[in-house]
């Protein structure tokens, strides 16, 4: 048994035309067991309603909770709150494999009596958090980076320092007095 098989829905005996919900946790655990995640911490509330037609199913994904992050900025780790709202498209289809992924439809073999969401359900929680993850601003509207951090990116800036007046060769002094 795999750990993603509690991430199953069996539809098989579902009743068509009515909306089943299912709950799942994700957790650190669910992070571990994906092979080169980004995220190894996290709390995650799933909710899916499933509606079953007879030509496909319809599953509503609803992703609320928190994800620990790496900011972009002063590489400090913080939670980032997610709450995220899709729709996946299951069509059934006579092919030999047991299925095929498209942008946010996939298609499933006739014979197959459950889906495994495990997958999508990553896949949503990678497209809930934004591309640039910084931490939130405070009450003020300040930067809630780590100061020490901050303060090294500004001293590094260019343009930050000014050229400091060194002692210069007689020589070059001589040459420059050539350019006016």
């Amino acid at each position: 048994m795999s750990f993603f098989d509690i991430y199953n829905i069996p539809f098989k005996d579902l009743e068509q035309g009515r909306i089943h919900k299912f709950e799942f946790d994700v957790n650190n655990d669910f992070f571990e067991n994906f092979e080169y995640s980004e995220y190894k911490e996290g709390q995650v509330k799933v909710l899916v309603e499933l509606t079953i037609n007879p030509d496909n199913l319809v599953l509503e994904f609803y992703l609320s909770g928190k994800i620990k992050v790496v900011c972009d900025v002063c590489l400090g780790e913080f939670f980032h709150p997610i709450d995220y709202h899709t729709t996946l498209y299951v069509k059934f289809g006579d092919y030999n494999t047991q299925w095929f992924d498209y942008d946010q439809e996939i298609v499933i073999n006739r014979a197959e009596s459950n889906i495994n969401i495990a997958k999508h359900i990553y896949d949503f929680i990678n497209l809930a958090l934004p591309i640039k993850k910084v931490h939130p601003l405070d009450q003020n509207g300040r930067p809630t980076c780590d100061p020490v951090m901050l303060e090294k990116l500004d001293e590094l800036k260019p343009g930050h320092h000014e050229e400091k007046e060194q002692d210069i060769d007689p020589r070059w002094e001589q040459l420059k007095k050539l350019l006016n």
